[in-house]
């Protein structure tokens, strides 16, 4: 069972780095430093063939859209990647 409270006391306090007035610690935890997000966004879904929007019944609007998905997969969300 997952516990928060095992999981931050796992981490450990960095060598702080200053500017002007503001310091900030880093918090480190041990490895995998990098974990498998449990998301993934709506436009990789729709390149892999997992998940299409349509628009709703004649005259939806943009807001107003259907995700589909052709097969179980991972929460979704939509964003813009850089």
């Amino acid at each position: 069972m997952y516990s928060l409270q095992q999981d931050l006391s796992q981490l450990t306090v960095g060598t702080p780095t200053t500017f002007r007035n503001l310091t900030l610690f880093p918090l480190l935890r041990p490895a995998p430093a990098y974990a498998e997000p449990d998301y993934q966004l709506a436009e990789d879904a729709m390149v892999q063939g997992l998940a299409q929007i349509t628009e709703l019944a004649d005259g939806g609007s943009v807001p107003e859209l259907r995700l589909e998905t052709t097969r179980p997969m991972r929460s979704s969300y939509s964003m813009e990647k850089n």
